[in-house]
């Protein structure tokens, strides 16, 4: 757990900084609520989209086919996350959909990078 604490932070920021800049300054979200979102964005992503689907997709197909697939998978969970959670947590003063498409096709972007980044760390890790 400790070697993937490093992607976890750096996915941590990531996220929060994003949400910091769409739902907080787009939307007027407060930051405890912007951490909250983050926090669980975050885990789910980092759980489902860089552990589990990034290593079986590369491993199923090639590098960027898998990097690109396991973006797309942490699009879809980010978006439906925060529409979800955000309804949630935060309530219905927002435009939820449009704030986590814009949100999701960030993180989505930037997914593309973080993959490549933590490909080393985590790939062999839940390979081995």
């Amino acid at each position: 757990m400790l070697n993937h604490l490093p992607s976890i932070i750096s996915k941590l920021v990531l996220v929060a900084l994003v949400l910091y800049f769409v739902l907080g300054m787009g939307y007027g979200v407060d930051m405890s609520s912007i951490l909250l979102l983050s926090a669980l964005v975050t885990g789910l992503a980092y759980l489902v989209g860089d552990l589990l689907i990034l290593p079986a997709a590369t491993k199923a197909t090639h590098e960027m086919t898998g990097n690109l697939i396991a973006a797309a998978a942490d699009f879809g969970l980010v978006f439906l996350t925060l529409w979800l959670a955000g309804r949630y947590f935060i309530g219905d003063n927002i435009d939820w959909v449009t704030a986590s498409l814009i949100s999701a096709a960030i993180i989505g972007v930037c997914e593309i990078i973080f993959h490549r980044l933590i490909r080393g760390i985590t790939i062999k890790q839940v390979q081995t």
